[in-house]
């Protein structure tokens, strides 16, 4: 198991603070009650998530007003199910690549390039 270590310097340490929720400890190293102390903390990777995700944070906004929040609560299910566009959307993209990747290899064609070429030399001619 990967560890989280965190350090903390502190002048006092209350004996509820040893314990994680689920009642393990996680203080690993005390140097005293000196001024300038070091306390290594450390918490076992599962319990750290067990523990940030008992229950959801907060209920969803009235008006989504930021766009991550638009975006957790977009209907995309009913939209897939209800809208031809969505269904569509795929066939559309991998109907035209193959259309795409023939103009693209012609248009790059060394060929094409050198015949370009001399019509951009030609019409530059005509301006000197």
């Amino acid at each position: 198991m990967l560890d989280q270590l965190f350090i903390v310097s502190v002048a006092t340490l209350c004996v509820e603070y040893n314990l994680t929720v689920n009642g393990e400890e996680f203080l690993m190293y005390d140097t005293g009650p000196q001024d300038d102390r070091i306390l290594i903390f450390s918490i076992q990777r599962d319990s750290f998530l067990d523990v940030m995700s008992d229950k959801p944070v907060g209920r969803p906004m009235k008006f989504p007003y930021t766009f991550t929040a638009k975006v957790v609560q977009f209907p995309f299910k009913f939209y897939v199910q209800n809208n031809w566009l969505w269904r569509y959307y795929i066939f559309g993209v991998l109907g035209s690549l193959p259309v795409f990747y023939y103009i693209s290899r012609l248009s790059n064609s060394p060929e094409n390039k050198a015949k370009w070429a001399e019509i951009r030399r030609k019409e530059a001619e005509g301006h000197h």
